[in-house]
């Protein structure tokens, strides 16, 4: 599993609400762990960011190649 090195400069604290059978699974997975739940959540929070990223970014490139096909020959060069 990916998991980059980041360094926070200043850092806000927000309020997440959360049902009870969330935060017992959230509890669970970090029992005996050292990591905190602030920290399981910012991971989350940058992995979903990361991930919705990756899928404009792959959804730009699809849309690109309906807008654009390839040209016949750019076809037959990439059969080379």
């Amino acid at each position: 599993m990916f998991r980059p090195t980041v360094h926070y400069g200043i850092m806000a604290t927000i309020q997440v609400v959360i049902g009870d059978e969330l935060l017992q699974r959230l509890d669970r997975q970090l029992d005996g762990k050292a990591k905190k739940r602030s920290a399981f959540v910012r991971g989350a929070i940058e992995h979903e960011l990361r991930r919705a990223e990756i899928e404009r970014a792959e959804h730009e490139h699809r849309q690109s190649y309906l807008d654009f096909p390839e040209t016949s020959d750019e076809k037959a060069d990439r059969a080379l």
